[in-house]
């Protein structure tokens, strides 16, 4: 596993210097398969083929999870964040009001999927970029 690109991609969207897109072509370029984002012990689970790596990562914002999941919400984060209306930081904070405790990011799948506390989903597929 590349570490440098993994520990680059994590620093980099805290600080909102890299694009969602730019994270899964980084990712997808050094054989990481998919990864994991545990928001309320902000860490990062990296995955390749045979390995696992953690970073931890700082959340700007107090870890305020709703109490409901609110997949609504959710999408609404996402497209503010796909048309760059809002930075990741921004995304974090409403997704967690929005009652997500943590995500995958399953890069050859094409797909995230963001979880609630009693186990609520929602799925989102990354948009065609064909």
């Amino acid at each position: 596993m590349n570490y440098e690109v993994v520990k680059d991609c994590t620093l980099l969207s805290v600080e909102e210097k890299i694009t969602f897109p730019e994270v899964v072509a980084r990712l997808k370029e050094a054989n990481i398969e998919l990864y994991y984002a545990d928001l309320l012990v902000p860490t990062k689970t990296y995955y390749s083929k045979n390995e696992a790596y953690v970073v931890p990562f700082t959340l700007k914002s107090e870890k305020n999870v709703g109490s409901v999941f609110k997949g609504e919400q959710v999408k609404d984060a996402i497209v503010q964040i796909q048309t760059g209306k809002i930075k990741y930081q921004e995304f974090l904070r409403k997704i967690m009001q929005a009652g997500v405790i943590s995500y995958f990011v399953f890069i050859n799948g094409h797909k995230a999927i963001y979880f609630g506390k009693l186990g609520e989903q929602h799925v989102e597929e990354f948009p065609n970029t064909n």
